[in-house]
């Protein structure tokens, strides 16, 4: 079940451009498997040394739903035709969302020490 982010609120970064395309249970699909990538990365939940338990009201829990959001949005932009009236946009939107959950996740794997996933979980 997704914890970051939900199919709602990737529909609405992707402009409703993939709503044919995938039902919500898919694209919640997509969205575990994501957060699953991000939670091994940054060491959250069973195993980790981070318990985390998510709130939209918090700055530092939105980057993981920015992370998680991007990471998804890429996801469905590479398998669907979508409706853009260009090669030119899609490739754009696409490029976006690659950089927005390359960026999320700079910011959140943080340098070698642990201070920035410390920060995360206080």
């Amino acid at each position: 079940m997704p914890k970051y982010t939900t199919a709602a609120i990737v529909r609405a970064q992707l402009a409703d451009r993939v709503a044919t395309e995938w039902t919500d249970a898919e694209i919640d699909t997509v969205i575990d498997m994501n957060e699953g990538v991000i939670d091994a990365i940054l060491k959250i939940g069973a195993g980790g040394n981070i318990n985390l338990t998510f709130s939209a009201t918090t700055i530092k829990h939105l980057i993981l739903r920015k992370l998680s959001t991007s990471m998804t949005c890429s996801d469905l932009l590479m398998t669907s035709s979508v409706s853009f009236l260009s090669l030119d946009q899609a490739k754009l939107a696409a490029e976006l969302a690659v950089f927005w959950y390359e960026e999320c996740l700079k910011f959140l794997a943080g340098p070698k020490d642990t201070s920035v996933i410390d920060w995360i979980g206080e």
